[in-house]
């Protein structure tokens, strides 16, 4: 009896010390949820066409995004007969003449991608606003989103790119440097889109052709470009620390017309913003903090605005008109002092002192005057009879 009693307390300490370890294993075993960044609806949205790109070819959009004049620029330039056949050296040189930012330089080999982002110029701009004031969020939902479409077996590493997980992040690489594919997916690919309020972008660079398979798995790869240069991947994504990294000496090659810069991680250049407003304050104070918008002056004939130039695009006339400039009193000049000119004095002489006219001799009756000084040419004869008086010429 009292060995029963005995085998039956040991069997409840062994079953309670079993219990807990077996719900302990089982909660450790269980896969990690994937909880959606808060407030990231909109960037979600927005990031959803190009989140599941190549990491190299990711950082080219996003930096060449906070450029979007000089992308339309770019898209137009290529689209001219002389340049839309080029490539390899001949189109490196052709790039180096050009004041564009390597970020745009280098997505020049991917004429589709330039494409969409000149024809969809609000979802750029949306994007590149969105990099420069939180860039750190913009990574993090990009992480987010390839996390939701690994989830659903959606990404995974194909012929064309190779997918890894790094330190906590879902890298995306290209299977060969050299040869490099542009996919296309579908909102698809990320399952149950968390945001039902806010749905994904439907964007796509490539469409299937007539005889391609029509997205596979909600998947298409285009055509590979061939890169027979490596600066073309000048930068990578620092996951952990949210920058991109660049290479100086690629980012150098594509960027003559700039000093060359000693750090070693992107930074935004005002100076290819050409001009496009920032939309946001924080952005105006930290890009622009001398800057004084002067009003758009439109041209007119006859009270009608003039045909617009060619260099026109709707990118600049879009924009919200900048405020007023400050008027400011025009500074008093020094008025110049006029020389007087001093005018000599006239010094006044005293007159001359008259001298007394002698008086003439009374002339008697019958005496002749006294003769005149003889003037050359001309001389006096004393009259005499039956000869006149008078001068007479010289012969």
């Amino acid at each position: 009896m009292r060995n029963m009693a005995l085998r039956a307390v040991a069997a409840a300490l062994a079953l309670a010390l079993v219990v807990p370890a077996a719900g302990q294993a089982q909660e450790v075993a269980a896969p990690a949820a994937v909880v959606p960044a808060p407030d990231s609806a909109p960037l979600a949205s927005i990031l959803a066409p190009v989140a599941l790109y190549p990491d190299p070819l990711l950082t080219n959009i996003l930096a060449a995004s906070t450029y979007p004049l000089e992308v339309v620029d770019a898209d137009r330039w290529l689209a001219e007969p002389g340049h839309a056949g080029l490539a390899g050296d001949a189109l490196l040189a052709q790039l180096q003449q050009k004041d564009w930012d390597p970020s745009v330089k280098s997505l020049v080999p991917f004429p589709q991608i330039l494409k969409l982002m000149d024809t969809q110029l609000d979802w750029t701009q949306q994007l590149g606003n969105a990099f420069l004031s939180q860039q750190a969020q913009v990574m993090d939902t990009v992480q987010f989103l390839r996390r939701q479409a690994q989830a659903v077996g959606a990404l995974a590493s194909t012929p064309q790119q190779i997918v890894s997980n790094t330190a906590g992040a879902v890298e995306i690489e290209p299977a060969n440097p050299e040869q490099v594919s542009v996919p296309s997916y579908q909102p698809a690919v990320y399952g149950q889109w968390p945001y039902p309020d806010v749905p994904p972008l439907d964007l796509v660079a490539d469409e299937p052709g007539l005889y391609d398979a029509a997205f596979d798995d909600g998947w298409y790869f285009g055509p590979p470009v061939v890169l027979v240069s490596p600066i073309w991947f000048w930068g990578r994504c620092d996951w952990q620390h949210h920058r991109v990294e660049i290479d100086r000496e690629r980012f150098g090659q594509l960027n003559p017309w700039h000093p060359f810069t000693a750090s070693t991680v992107w930074q935004h250049d005002p100076a290819h913003r050409r001009g496009v407003a920032y939309n946001d304050l924080v952005l105006q104070q930290r890009y622009q903090p001398n800057r004084e918008a002067a009003p758009r002056v439109i041209p007119t004939v006859n009270g009608q605005p003039a045909d617009r130039p060619t260099q026109y695009h709707p990118l600049v006339e879009s924009r919200p008109p900048p405020p007023p400039a400050i008027s400011r009193p025009p500074a008093p000049q020094a008025l110049p002092q006029r020389v007087q000119q001093v005018q000599p004095q006239r010094v006044q002489q005293a007159p001359a002192a008259t001298q007394p006219v002698p008086a003439r001799a009374p002339v008697a009756p019958g005496a002749h005057p006294p003769s005149r000084p003889v003037l050359p040419g001309r001389y006096e004869v004393p009259s005499a009879a039956g000869r006149g008086s008078g001068p007479i010429a010289n012969p």
